[in-house]
């Protein structure tokens, strides 16, 4: 357990976007999906991707077993074929012993898996200064980069420009820190770059983010202070592209947003999203800090989205954990998250698949663009959606082809632009339109 110890420059939209799976708000639907099972249930892992011989694949390093006690945190690793839906296990994290709260980062073939915390059998925990690294192409681990300069877990993790990784405050074996710690993976070297303001409303441990353009944004976590309070704060800060160490913090508090804890975030369409997490602060065993029960998870999808005030709308996501540490972006409508904390705090084996797409209705009147259209998921193997602009005003009739030329399936496409394809056989197909063809991978249901 740990131990007590404004104003945009660009204007933003906050926005809760939630949604059952057959609901929508406002222009974004979400649908989520148990794609497959990891071999063991898993909680508090660090999750990325990556994409290896045209295959995305889904990362889950370390992490604490269906136990939720000290001896139950461990080292194994394993990654999920996307395609294939086939889970494999690789290499243990080369630690002398299990750690959680770690961060994963991808740059080129290689993935880092940075800090973490071990845990003592007296409850003393120890945070990390290790960087290991896994060669995705050969995978299997190489030898570690060069430590941490601070010990670091439950931080804010981020890739800048495919170039540097960001680690952004976060608990350092006492309490949290204000420091935000830049690497360099070509000359395998740290370098402290501005921290964070040094109060409780910046340092943070159990917050996400990443960055997008040249903008760090981290949200919600928790203070140290007594029995940790959740945090309800956005920050935002702005790197100097031409000095990469300087930063200008900012912050701000969403109206009517009460925090969220260990959620994971991941950057879709150029703007951030946050999945999951908890509505209260807790150990590692699910229970709060604040009163000892268990904590439910908070089953909601966070967005940001550029040129309107700062507002709050909310509403459900059914099957959402809780106790994540990476969400795996595997195109810009999807992710994949990895086992976490379900109802009563149930450690998941469960790899889920959030997808969610811009379903835009055309506008009454002439419309002499034809627009594009785009599947997503692509490959799918129970519903589609058609993403992007439509050029046709609805309903629109579509027809799916084998790509032997038979005809499988026709419709109408109404403004939703969702299809259920759940009765074809696996194999390749044409999607038609009077404005497009698409080809389309249905997989085995």
């Amino acid at each position: 357990m740990k131990t007590d110890g404004f104003f945009f420059r660009i204007s933003f939209i906050f926005l809760v976007v939630l949604c059952t799976r057959q609901s929508h708000t406002q222009d974004k639907q979400w649908h989520i999906d148990t794609v497959g099972y990891l071999p063991e249930p898993l909680t508090n892992t660090a999750v990325v991707s990556a994409t290896v011989s045209d295959t995305p694949f889904v990362y889950a390093f370390g992490g604490l077993d269906k136990t939720k006690k000290y001896n139950g945190i461990h080292l194994r690793s394993y990654r999920y074929n996307t395609i294939s839906r086939q889970v494999q296990r690789i290499e243990d994290i080369p630690d002398s012993r299990g750690k959680i709260a770690m961060a994963a980062s991808r740059i080129g073939r290689i993935i880092y898996i940075i800090g973490g915390y071990h845990v003592y059998k007296n409850g003393a925990e120890k945070s990390s200064l290790r960087v290991h690294r896994f060669d995705t192409e050969a995978n299997h681990f190489i030898p570690d980069a060069a430590p941490l300069p601070v010990p670091i877990d439950d931080h804010v993790q981020a890739v800048w420009r495919d170039s540097l990784i960001y680690v952004i405050t976060g608990w350092s074996n006492r309490s949290n820190v204000s420091n935000v710690q830049v690497y360099n993976p070509v000359s395998n070297t740290w370098t402290a770059a501005d921290p964070v303001p040094n109060n409780a409303q910046y340092k943070s441990f159990g917050a996400s983010g990443c960055i997008v353009g040249d903008t760090i944004y981290y949200l919600g976590g928790a203070s140290d202070g007594r029995n940790f309070p959740i945090q309800n704060v956005l920050r935002w800060g702005i790197i100097d592209s031409a000095h990469p160490t300087r930063i200008e913090w900012h912050s701000s508090r969403p109206s009517g947003f009460d925090g969220i804890y260990r959620s994971a975030c991941a950057k879709l369409k150029e703007q951030p999203y946050w999945f999951g997490g908890s509505g209260e602060t807790y150990n590692y065993d699910g229970k709060a800090y604040r009163t000892g029960k268990g904590v439910p998870p908070d089953e909601r999808v966070f967005s940001l989205k550029r040129s309107q005030p700062l507002v709050l709308e909310s509403g459900p996501l059914p099957g959402l954990p809780m106790d994540l540490r990476g969400a795996a972006a595997t195109n810009d409508s999807t992710i994949y998250l990895m086992g976490g904390m379900r109802e009563r705090q149930q450690v998941s084996d469960a790899i889920l698949r959030v997808t969610g797409q811009r379903i835009t209705k055309v506008v009454e009147g002439d419309n002499k663009s034809s627009g594009s259209i785009r599947i997503c998921p692509n490959p799918a193997n129970r519903v589609i959606y058609l993403c992007s602009l439509m050029g046709d005003r609805f309903p629109v009739p579509y027809s799916i082809v084998s790509a032997a030329g038979n005809r499988t399936l026709n419709g109408v496409l109404d403004a939703e632009a969702t299809v259920d394809i759940t009765g074809l056989p696996p194999g390749l197909y044409y999607f038609i339109t009077s404005k497009a063809k698409l080809p389309l991978a249905v997989l085995p249901y």
